[in-house]
């Protein structure tokens, strides 16, 4: 392989790398809708049960449900970040968002971190677009296992 070429290869996995770690926030719409938003071919009532329950399973306390504009909202959970790394200078959250298309149902999810700042403030961060891809991911995953359920 010629110097020119390993030099051109190195720059291409730098421009891969750089693109692949950008934040949430860097994303258009429609990138984003993509890694946080699934369709199910299921009733809007089985979707929202089924959401609540993959949250709990997960090990999130539900703090409020909201039937009708289809809102589920966790406590936070300050043992640290999404990452499994105990440390109590962050807290996460996750809140999901059901809509009823008529036959099919959409879900949302709405990741949130905070990082504790001197004292008792709390400053949210913006997540990395990899992170959250594969926490949502995780969600959906086990979300439409347990729409394919018999009820």
């Amino acid at each position: 392989m010629t110097r020119p070429f390993r030099t051109l290869l190195f720059g291409f996995g730098l421009l891969v790398a750089a693109a692949c770690s950008s934040n949430l926030s860097e994303l258009d719409d429609g990138e984003r809708s993509r890694i946080t938003s699934r369709e199910y071919s299921a009733p809007y009532d089985r979707a929202l049960s089924a959401t609540i329950q993959v949250l709990q399973d997960e090990g999130y306390l539900i703090q409020s449900t909201n039937r009708d504009e289809g809102n589920v909202y966790t406590e936070y959970d300050e043992s640290g970040g999404f990452d499994g790394d105990f440390d109590n200078d962050y807290r996460r959250r996750i809140s999901a968002t059901v809509r009823n298309l008529g036959a099919a149902s959409s879900v949302r999810f709405h990741l949130i971190l905070e990082e504790r700042e001197e004292g008792l403030d709390w400053r949210r961060i913006d997540l990395d677009a990899s992170d959250v891809e594969e926490i949502c991911s995780d969600l959906f995953r086990k979300l439409g296992r347990s729409l394919q359920a018999p009820e």
